[in-house]
């Protein structure tokens, strides 16, 4: 006997349809036809708003189907949406399963941030639905945001509000001509600072000297000795680690579409795929000093409990940074030491294999990069490594007899130069 369906039957001009509640909005059914009509999402949690949307969708199912001729049914002209519903629209369609295409939390959770910040402006300028978001207003927008934050969020946050106008628009939300033509320059180069070796070698020594600073000195190690996002370390567990290989590999696996593991939560990586790099020996000998706790992870915080993101950030930055200043002082237009983050050892560990010509595929593999692009936005150029290969090219030309060709010829004794400044008598 076939499961019935949970629903009210509302029999429209062309179609029956079974029209039910899926979580926040509307569905309607419509197989039970002689002619299959298919089962559609309606992007609505009112009813009365739902059945218009289910008349509007039955006349359109039969034009497809060829039982009704499109003069018959003209296009509707799309209703005013709030900015808040748009978003809350979106934000449903982001949370779809990862295996569809749907983004993680924390992706999300830089969105909600986006909205929190440019809903308010456009209240502020009189906005209250998406009809009236327009190119000149996301215009004013960056000039309100363009001095407050770095470039790539800036490009960041006025791509997903053009994406946002997108989505409705293809969701027939809004109107075709409600897209915005607003280019943008993708973001070019970095302005996080890149650590020198010898900044990172004082790290571990000045953690090194300190009792309570031991639990960041293996922070610090595996962040420089990996290239490794701090996220990733953080989710890090002794089960991807590959000890007692004869090659000791790191394997970093992405959990996203699979089953959900017990008692606890997935692990995954930005690109959401998986990746392997070698456990070098700095970190080998890191790792041999810590104990494993029953939960499973590696890295621990200052209290032996799981380490967390704001607690390794905030010690880096108070602990061992700002201590470390006076030892490499820079001009105070200067970037210096007391600039870099968590996120700097990631860019200070592709600079290291760039500079040690380790072959940009396995960079990229190591890191996680799907673009050779992306070795380019994390490698800096520093004025040791570019004096040492300076020097290859100065002896080049020395012993090309460049220098002595251009070398002034010595004076001869006796002879008196003319003296060019004066006139001729």
């Amino acid at each position: 006997m076939a499961r019935r369906r949970s629903g009210d039957k509302i029999v429209c001009r062309y179609f029956s349809w079974i029209l039910v509640r899926r979580g926040r909005f509307f569905q309607a059914d419509g197989r039970s036809n002689p002619t299959n009509a298919g089962r559609h999402s309606i992007q609505t949690a009112d009813r009365n708003e739902a059945l218009r949307e289910l008349r509007e969708l039955d006349g359109k199912i039969a034009i497809e189907m060829g039982l009704a001729k499109a003069e018959d049914h003209p296009p509707k002209t799309c209703d005013a949406i709030r900015l808040e519903d748009g978003r809350d629209l979106y934000f449903e369609f982001l949370s779809r399963p990862r295996a569809t295409g749907g983004t993680k939390e924390s992706t999300r959770k830089r969105y909600r941030s986006i909205f929190g910040k440019f809903i308010p402006f456009a209240h502020r300028k009189g906005v209250k639905d998406w009809n009236e978001v327009t190119a000149d207003l996301l215009n004013k927008y960056a000039a309100e945001i363009v001095h407050k934050v770095e470039y790539g969020t800036f490009y960041l946050e006025l791509t997903t509000l053009k994406q946002t106008v997108g989505w409705l628009i293809k969701k027939k939300l809004l109107s075709p001509d409600r897209a915005i033509d607003l280019p943008l320059a993708k973001p070019q180069g970095t302005t996080t600072y890149c650590y020198t070796h010898a900044q990172v070698v004082a790290m571990c020594t000045h953690c090194h000297r300190r009792e309570d600073l031991k639990w960041l000195e293996a922070v610090i190690v595996a962040l420089a000795t990996t290239g490794l996002r701090i996220g990733e370390l953080v989710d890090l567990r002794w089960s991807n680690l590959q000890l007692n290989a004869i090659q000791p590999m790191i394997r970093l696996i992405d959990e996203s579409t699979g089953k959900q593991p017990r008692n606890r939560k997935r692990q995954t990586t930005k690109s959401g795929k998986g990746r392997s790099l070698p456990l070098l020996t700095p970190l080998s000998a890191q790792l041999a000093q810590l104990s494993r706790h029953p939960d499973g992870y590696v890295f621990r915080g200052p209290d032996g409990g799981r380490l967390k993101y704001y607690r390794a950030r905030k010690a880096l930055i108070c602990e061992v940074l700002k201590p470390l200043q006076a030892q490499f002082p820079t001009n105070d237009d200067e970037a210096g030491v007391g600039d870099g983050r968590l996120h700097s050892f990631r860019h200070y560990f592709c600079s290291l294999c760039v500079d040690r010509n380790i072959p940009m595929q396995v960079v990229m593999a190591w890191l996680g990069h799907q673009e050779s692009r992306m070795i380019q936005h994390y490698y800096h150029l520093k004025d040791a490594e570019s004096h040492r290969h300076g020097k290859e090219i100065d002896s080049f030309f020395q012993s090309s007899g460049m220098t002595e060709r251009h070398t002034p010829p010595p004076e001869t004794p006796g002879i008196e130069k003319p003296d060019l400044g004066q006139s001729e008598k």
